[in-house]
């Protein structure tokens, strides 16, 4: 095969949308992508089935549907325990039956290859050049989200059991309290691993952690602070910022602790040592898959400014890192450059509003297309780019419990609140995930009793009892569409979906109580936190592709991996459902 290229840049923005786009490129405040536009191509990219980030990211990577990546939802079970799990445990492309992403097989024909934040890639892969892990790496105490709240006052705990609020009392100037790390097991108990923090409020605010002083201003983030904690004989470091609300009464916030990329206590980079030179060559940065303080903005411990100068703080590393590997990648014959922003996914979720949207949003755009601008200035006609994004956003009103509806509708017995209550000698169908239906299959679930010959009888009276619900308060369909797995999904992993795929209208999406099993709340509620919303039908939230060069309108998420395959000149294997946009 020809080589078209000899250089490639994959961007990815999530959640970038089609329509938010298309207003602002008309209103004229994307002037670099209306330049990459016109010299090249926009479109519309429909999104996965379901349009969820880890299921999608992983669809583009590989060129292929769910039913052959085996990645369906960030929430799934086990058949033969009913446990749920977090699809983040095992979102890796290295499982053998799974298909190759882009990356693997660039690397497999020595083409140099760079993965920066590729979501749902934890832990790295091996490839002929570089790699480091976003979404997927989890803080240092394993979850994937976790602040600790500091105040002299008495405060509510927050909803989240990873977020910690500690009441501290004040000595003269001077507060001595500790920071939460790993956790170990001694004599059979999970305890908490801690490390000292003495803060002393004078005319300045200084916080002294493992003997080093950090000078800290209210109201501003501190620079990261280093923190080490004694694990099982062993000493590891963490890092992680603090932000100082008042200090009468005392109020601080500190971000969960990042592992420290100059030391890291678990894998984020292939190889070992890339994210240390990494920190050497620009300072410490978020490693987290998901840094964003959103829970501290929703549960009213950060302000607005204090979220949004984090937003941009994140940016900024990430910019410095791109022009970094850009700065390598432009000095190379070949090579293969994928890099990831993800800050753009919360900033939707929080600020996304009904109708016109907030200028916050359309900053972050705006912003993009400056460092588009950038970028563009530099490239020649041998680098291909492609500009692609996993979704689009819109607004949710209200939400929807599936399991309410099976309860009620006499497809589930549950005797409470949780899975665990759930009767399963009485349950026909019962809903994990944040789309997913599953019937309580006989031979297949664990107690499942309803037979084979009667699952797809069973399967249609769902369905069309789903797509007759109504919303009592304005008469509104909440479910667009239910989807059989058979008519979406096609490949090895299709047994392992949920029977049946909703697909909300707009304005509403899955209840999270129900998503994990429970079925004691209502059907409908307005209890939504995260006003912007992708987790409805695919229809209402379609993503974007730009490139520098012309492609036809017929293109999908499967068509990004086999098109930069066959710009290098590399087959494009079976596995790949996709076709090359360059045909």
């Amino acid at each position: 095969m020809v080589q078209k290229f000899k250089k490639i840049i994959v961007i990815g923005i999530d959640g970038m949308d089609f329509y938010l786009t298309q207003r602002l490129l008309l209103q004229g405040h994307l002037p670099n992508f209306l330049r990459l536009m016109k010299n090249g191509s926009f479109h519309m990219l429909e999104s996965s089935i379901p349009p969820y980030s880890y299921v999608a990211w992983a669809a583009i990577a590989a060129g292929a549907n769910p039913g052959s990546t085996g990645i369906f939802d960030v929430i799934s079970r086990d058949a033969k325990t009913y446990k749920i799990y977090s699809d983040i445990e095992k979102s890796k492309f290295t499982v053998p039956y799974k298909p190759k992403p882009f990356w693997a097989i660039t690397s497999e024909h020595n083409v140099p290859t760079t993965v920066i934040r590729w979501p749902g890639i934890y832990p790295p892969e091996k490839v002929s050049g570089k790699m480091l892990c976003g979404l997927g790496v989890p803080d240092m105490r394993g979850f994937h989200a976790g602040y600790t709240f500091y105040s002299e006052e008495s405060e509510e705990f927050p909803s989240k059991a990873p977020n910690r609020v500690i009441c501290v009392v004040r000595k003269g100037n001077q507060i001595n309290t500790d920071i939460i790390g790993p956790s170990e097991i001694d004599n059979g108990a999970i305890i908490d691993i801690k490390a000292r923090m003495v803060i002393a409020i004078n005319s300045k605010i200084s916080i002294s952690v493992d003997g080093k002083d950090y000078l800290v201003h209210q109201e501003e983030w501190s620079d990261f602070i280093k923190v080490s904690f004694s694990v099982d004989a062993s000493i590891v470091t963490g890092i992680f910022k603090a932000y100082v609300i008042d200090t009468d009464p005392f109020k601080m916030y500190i971000t969960a602790i990042h592992i420290d990329p100059e030391s890291p206590s678990m894998p984020i980079s292939y190889p070992d040592k890339y994210s240390i030179e990494l920190a050497k060559k620009i300072g410490f940065f978020h490693t987290m898959g998901f840094p964003e303080e959103a829970d501290g903005f929703t549960d009213n411990r950060l302000s607005e400014k204090s979220f949004l100068e984090q937003i941009y703080q994140i940016e900024n590393e990430r910019k410095k890192i791109f022009f970094k590997e850009f700065h390598e990648f432009e000095n190379n014959e070949t090579g293969l450059l994928a890099f990831v922003f993800d800050s753009s996914d919360r900033l939707q979720h929080i600020f996304w509003e009904k109708g016109e949207n907030n200028n916050k949003i359309a900053e972050y755009y705006m912003k993009k297309d400056d460092f588009l601008g950038r970028l563009l200035d530099k490239i020649d006609a041998n680098t291909l780019l492609l500009i692609v994004s996993d979704h689009g956003f819109t607004f949710a009103e209200k939400r929807v419990s599936l399991n309410t509806w099976l309860r009620d509708s006499g497809y589930l017995a549950t005797n409470g609140n949780s899975i665990k209550d759930i009767d399963w000698s009485r349950t026909k169908a019962y809903s994990v995930g944040l789309f997913g239906i599953y019937i309580n299959l006989e031979g297949r679930e664990k107690r499942g009793i309803v037979k084979d010959n009667d699952k797809d009888k069973l399967i249609d009276e769902i369905i069309s009892g789903l797509k007759t619900l109504r919303d009592p308060e304005n008469n509104g369909k909440p479910v667009y569409e239910v989807y059989r797995k058979e008519e979406i999904y096609s490949g090895r992993n299709t047994i392992l979906a949920p029977d049946m795929v909703v697909g909300f209208s707009n304005g509403y999406q899955h209840a999270p109580e129900s998503a994990m099993g429970g079925a004691g709340g209502p059907l409908f509620d307005k209890g939504i936190t995260w006003r912007g919303t992708h987790l409805t039908d695919r229809v209402f939230v379609p993503g974007v592709l730009f490139s520098n060069i012309k492609f036809k309108n017929n293109v999908c998420q499967n068509d990004i991996a086999p098109t930069i395959l066959d710009s290098f000149g590399i087959p494009v294997p079976e596995s790949m459902e996709g076709k090359s946009l360059l045909k």
